[in-house]
């Protein structure tokens, strides 16, 4: 998982500059942190595990599926796939996040994840730094 979270967020930083975003140091990293849209990425999410997250947090999507309420993922997710591909590249990544959001908020998918539902192989499922 953490590394399909990883392609995430590649894929947003590459489509925030694609947009005309600055990627711009938060969560502690520095001017020079900032390398590029990868390494952003992999960065922001290691700040974010290591100082934001605990064990037992919840993201906001979930939360909002608990409240029974809609989750902004096609707003963000689908963002960065529209952003992308209007760009000529593709972000399989988030697309499959909208995918699957998309069926879970309209009660048809059937809640069991498996390499074959996900697009990405068998891999480890822990955060290493």
């Amino acid at each position: 998982m953490h590394e399909f979270m990883v392609e995430c967020g590649k894929e947003a930083a590459r489509a925030a500059i694609a947009d005309g975003c600055t990627l711009v140091p938060i969560f502690g990293l520095t001017d020079k942190d900032v390398t590029g849209p990868d390494q952003y990425a992999e960065d922001l999410l290691g700040e974010v595990l290591e100082r934001f997250s605990r064990p037992d947090t919840l993201t906001t999507v979930l939360q909002d599926w608990m409240k029974g309420r809609r989750a902004e993922v096609e707003d963000v997710n689908g963002l960065v796939v529209k952003v992308l591909e209007g760009q000529g590249e593709k972000a399989p990544h988030n697309a499959r996040t909208v995918e699957l959001a998309t069926r879970i908020e309209a009660g048809t998918w059937n809640g069991v994840a498996t390499t074959s539902t996900c697009c990405w192989g068998p891999r480890a499922t822990t955060h290493r730094r």
